[in-house]
């Protein structure tokens, strides 16, 4: 251990309570329901107890054990109740409790005033002065000793504490868990399973102490895999408390690869003021607010793993950011990264000494603290040979556990072979243990997806037959990877760059006979220089959308890569001027966009492919004929602006989406696809080109049908078969003039039937109130829309209607039906001449929008009738009033909105507001 400008010092020891708490108390008054109570509230918070539930009889002395227990607890809980002071035994422990008080300063102690008064407490009078009398009778000879319990009690007396009176004993004890919560913060699981750390927090604490009143900012550093995030995350749980406001963040250095310095900004201000919304747009949005927000503020401050000294300029820029007393510590593997940022100190942590590292690999390997008899020789060698190495001990003992005495030694024979003693090979130990799959899925984890959502990854794996939640599940409990709180996958930097020096070392001088590349240069060579080979299988490229990479390729560039399973080409331009002969049938994920070809391969059969993503591709048609895929689930081809038709969907049975959205070409949907039984979520939105649809359609699976957009698109196909997963229609922008009757008994799931925009529509199927459950209807925009048809039934969950800009003239008698009606919007409405009387059957109406209905003359007069109303926007109606209807009594909790002055007039509504 080594400490950058720490002069020499005598280390104070940090206590080790076995308990929080003690309860001293008199078991006849309070054991079964006060002090029984409060131990129960105590226990639920997590708070250790101790409690003796023995009862001492007269003349015998107080137990070492339970002195032990008093010495080894941090708090002590003394309940006063009447018959405490009867007890030798009470008295005893009451003076020991304050002995060891004063001795320790860190220990504490709360008296509570059960059913006595503090003063009598104090000077032994009331119900406690005949006490002490019969004490000084029995004690007449050891006067001393009753002087030391009335010492005692005077002192204890004297501490603040709570006193009970006539106040409601939960509501109590409430207030004294709360406290003493706050005073015996819970160690986290992880400080009772490390090994070897007492000493580096000492230290560190140490160092944290002094100035007590400046602003300090602490380095952390050390190599990979050290414990850093570690120390610093026992010592944030361990003293947070103290603290006006404390902040983990963790990754620094990963989040903020992926442009997420903003997000740590928020994140900090967030756990530091409680702000939900801090809104900082970018990082000097947020150097301000932290800088002007946090300086009376005494906080904590964690930043975790950092690499760039820009990323401390935008979290913790300067001292005078933050409140006096505040640390503000720093993980980092580079110290002259700290330095250069000014930090007061640089702790830089060691490997584990011997004895310690032996301990922290037993509790893996054996899960204790010590070697089995058999065993002790071995476990000392990988002791030995792991140099210190927390990760490296705890890797190597989770694959060593439950093994054999054989196994062992098989497994010393494999490291003796290998003298390299770097941490790389001592956790290839681990990957060398697992199944070829498991091995698979660790590579891909390491070199693509770390970081990444779980189920995502797993998904991905499933395409390759990976079996991936058992294998997940095998490198979890083996250490190799672990699940973050918000589900990402997560794998240590030494862990993840193990897993690409297996793959680099494959073959070393050459990319293309490697089985994964993911490094821009290796890419390059392999795709310039037609380097591939069988091994390449997953060629996976990720560039931020601005980086512009271009790369320019032979037609044969993927000829020799039989074996490629994965091709992910994202924000990048692969000029294909010779086009391109082959890709492999083994592809069971292919993401290319921007593909530059007009079409894939002619021999282009991948069977297994799952799922094909090519938006922003210029292909005009996939494939001629019917092409096999049965595994295919996942087509995406959005923003293809020159595909012109699409396949035939017979080969791809299980396929579940289809998203052609953008596709501003596209004229030709082939009949298979209406009658598709699995597609979820079809998306033909913005196909501008597209005027007809196949004259049928049944797809019972279909959920989401989008046509938004579709300008040229004149009619719908017949529904010829149930469709009642289907929830969502989207037809709006389209040049639809009239809906058939739908079937609406084949839609019987049907929740939301968008017509927006559909400037020719003129009528709606005289079957529309079949549409009952669904909660909106947006009828926005129908330029031509003049009819709006009778209800026939109770339409009670409709909740808003949408009318507005529409040439509607009025509504139907049976508007009445929309019973439960919230929202009625009849903005610009043109042509609306007047409403119907039935309108006073909307008891739930909140919401009326008038505004810009310039032909309306009058409302009826029963309007003022809706109780429930709230809003009524009466802007732009321009007509004069030509009855008394115009001066109705509204609801006095009616909120006018009407910023025009020539807007029709309601005297009644002059007082209130907007």
């Amino acid at each position: 251990m080594s400490i950058h400008k720490v002069s020499p010092f005598v280390p104070y020891p940090l206590p080790h309570w076995k308990y929080d708490v003690f309860l001293s108390f008199r078991g006849v008054d309070t054991r079964k329901n006060f002090t029984d109570h409060l131990y129960t509230a105590l226990d639920q918070k997590g708070i250790i107890v101790f409690r003796d539930d023995k009862e001492l009889e007269r003349g015998q002395s107080i137990s070492p054990g339970l002195f032990k227990a008093i010495e080894e607890s941090k708090i002590s809980i003394i309940v006063f109740s009447r018959n405490y002071a009867c007890s030798t035994w009470c008295l005893d422990e009451l003076v020991h409790i304050l002995e060891c008080k004063n001795k320790n300063h860190q220990q504490m102690v709360y008296p509570i005033f059960y059913d006595v008064e503090p003063t009598d407490v104090r000077k032994q009078t009331g119900i406690l002065e005949e006490v002490f009398a019969r004490h000084e009778e029995i004690l007449a000879q050891n006067k001393e000793k009753v002087q030391k319990w009335r010492d005692a009690l005077k002192e204890v007396a004297n501490i603040c504490g709570w006193e009970l009176k006539d106040r409601n004993q939960s509501e109590f004890i409430l207030e004294v868990v709360k406290v003493i919560s706050s005073k015996s913060p819970i160690i986290s699981v992880i400080l009772k399973n490390l090994v070897g750390i007492d000493s580096h927090l000492k230290n560190l604490r140490l160092l944290m102490d002094k100035g007590s009143n400046d602003v300090r900012m602490i380095g952390i550093c050390g190599m990979g895999g050290i414990g850093k995030t570690t120390l610093a995350r026992v010592v944030y749980d361990l003293t947070s408390h103290k603290f006006e406001g404390s902040s983990f963040l963790a990754n620094v250095r990963e989040i903020s690869k992926e442009g997420g310095l903003i997000s740590l900004q928020k994140q900090l201000l967030s756990q530091l003021l409680k702000l939900p919304n801090n809104g900082i747009w970018n990082v000097y949005d947020g150097i301000n607010i932290i800088g002007s927000r946090l300086h009376h503020k005494k906080v904590l401050l964690l930043i975790d793993d950092v690499v760039d000294v820009k990323q401390l300029e935008c979290l913790a820029g300067k001292r005078e950011w933050f409140g006096p007393g505040s640390r503000i510590i720093i993980t980092s593997r580079d110290k002259h990264l700290l330095m250069t940022h000014g930090v007061d100190e640089v702790y830089k942590l060691k490997e584990l000494h011997d004895d310690n590292a032996l301990q922290l690999f037993c509790k893996k390997a054996f899960k204790t603290h010590q070697p089995k008899k058999a065993y002790e020789q071995l476990s000392e060698w990988v002791t030995k040979y792991s140099g210190g190495l927390p990760l490296a001990l705890k890797v190597l003992g989770s694959f060593l556990y439950g093994k054999t005495t054989k196994e062992w030694q098989s497994a010393v024979k494999r490291l003796k072979r290998d003298s390299e003693n770097e941490i790389l090979d001592i956790l290839q130990i681990s990957f060398d243990g697992l199944k070829e799959t498991e091995k698979k899925i660790f590579l891909d984890i390491a070199c693509f997806h770390r970081g990444e959502n779980r189920d995502y990854v797993t998904k991905i794996l499933d395409y390759c037959d990976f079996d991936p939640v058992i294998g997940i599940r095998v490198l979890i409990d083996k250490s190799l990877i672990e699940v973050l709180s918000n589900n990402q996958l997560w794998m240590h930097d030494l862990l993840r760059e193990m897993g690409q020096q297996i793959v680099k070392r494959q073959c070393p001088e050459d990319p293309g006979k490697r089985s994964r590349l993911w490094k821009e240069a290796d890419v390059r060579q392999l795709l310039t220089r037609n380097t591939g080979s069988e091994t390449v299988e997953i060629i996976y490229l990720n560039f931020p959308a601005e980086a512009e990479v271009h790369f320019r390729a032979s037609s044969n560039t993927f000829l020799k890569m039989t074996n490629l399973r994965m091709l992910l080409i994202r924000n990048v331009q692969v000029q294909l001027p010779e086009g391109l002969e082959y890709l492999s049938n083994e592809l069971r994920l292919l993401e290319w966009p921007g593909y530059p070809l007009k079409s894939l391969p002619s021999n282009f059969q991948p069977d297994k492919i799952v799922e094909l993503n090519m938006c922003y591709s210029h292909i005009e048609q996939m494939w001629n004929g019917i092409k096999p895929l049965s595994n295919l689930k996942f087509m995406r081809l959005g923003k293809s602006k020159n595909l012109i038709r699409t396949p035939d969907f017979s080969g791809m049975p299980y396929l579940e989406e289809l998203d052609l959205g953008g596709c501003t070409r596209l004229c030709d949907i082939h009949p298979t696809l209406l009658l598709h039984k699995k597609v979820i979520l079809l998306n033909l939105k913005d196909c501008t080109s597209l005027t007809t649809l196949p004259g049928k359609i049944f797809m019972e699976s279909l959920k989401i049908l989008v046509l938004s957009g579709c300008l040229k698109l004149k009619n719908f196909p017949e529904i010829v078969g149930s469709m009642k997963c289907l929830s969502d229609l989207l037809l709006d922008g389209t040049d639809i003039k009239e809906l058939p009757i739908l079937p609406f008994e084949l839609l019987s799931g049907l929740v939301q039937l968008n017509v927006e925009g559909c400037n020719k529509l003129e009528r709606l199927p005289r079957n529309i109130s079949a549409l009952k459950y669904h909660p909106t209807w947006n009828l926005s925009g129908l330029l031509k829309f003049s009819n709006f048809p009778e209800i026939m039934t109770n339409m009670e969950h409709v909740l808003e209607l949408h009318l507005e800009g529409t040439a509607i003239r009025g509504l139907p008698i049976s508007i009445e039906l929309f019973s439960g009606l919230v929202l009625l919007n009849l903005r610009d409405c043109k042509n609306l001449l007047s409403l119907p009387c039935t309108i006073n059957g909307l008891k739930s109406l909140k919401k009326l929008y008038l505004s810009g209905c310039s032909k309306l003359k009058n409302v009826p007069e029963n309007l003022g009738k809706v109780e429930s109303l709230e809003v009524l926007e009466l802007s732009g109606c321009k007509g004069p009033p030509v009855s008394s209807s115009w001066y109705l009594p509204f609801p006095i909790s009616l909120k006018r909105s009407c910023s025009d002055p020539t807007a029709l007039r309601l005297p009644s509504l002059s007082g209130l507001w907007s």
